[in-house]
């Protein structure tokens, strides 16, 4: 009777730190841009293409699409599983922020108790990716308006 108090006691013990552990797995970027190679990134081109880039390296990766939906600017994604992972569940959010600046943040997390650096390594993967694609691309160029006194040149609206 005694023993069964104390297995019990155990095995409570034992789930809470399991559950514990299963939180600790996942790895979410909400931190400010900076250096960081996890934090999220912002860039000065469309959101549209940024999505697009974002959609090409998450294929490029290997990774298995769920749903792309360039609208709201989502990409849901999971790893293949491998000898080193049960697959990580993986969230991309594009987001027009409405000041000529595409915010993109992104988010891993582990399918198994221990993630071993992998969600880390998902979010690096796909920053670097998405850099390298993004790299070369101007941000679109504002017209400035004309100085003083000078004319502005005509507009065609035919195509």
């Amino acid at each position: 009777m005694q023993t069964d108090r104390v297995m019990g006691r155990v095995w409570l013990l034992a789930g809470v730190l399991l559950a514990c552990v299963g939180c600790a797995s996942s790895s979410s970027v909400g931190r400010k841009p900076g250096s960081d190679p996890l934090a999220p990134r912002e860039y000065a081109v469309s959101h549209r293409m940024v999505f697009d880039k974002a959609l090409e390296t998450v294929v490029e990766l290997g990774w298995r699409v769920n749903l792309a939906k360039p609208d709201p600017g989502i990409i849901q994604a999971y790893t293949p599983t491998s000898m080193a992972s049960w697959q990580e569940d993986l969230n991309i959010s594009v987001l027009d922020t409405g000041t000529g600046v595409v915010r993109v943040q992104m988010n891993s997390r582990a399918r198994q108790l221990v993630a071993w650096g992998k969600n880390e390594e998902n979010i690096e993967r796909f920053f670097q990716g998405l850099d390298a694609r993004l790299k070369d691309v101007k941000p679109p160029e504002v017209a400035s308006p004309p100085e003083e006194g000078e004319v502005a040149p005509p507009v065609s609206l035919t195509p």
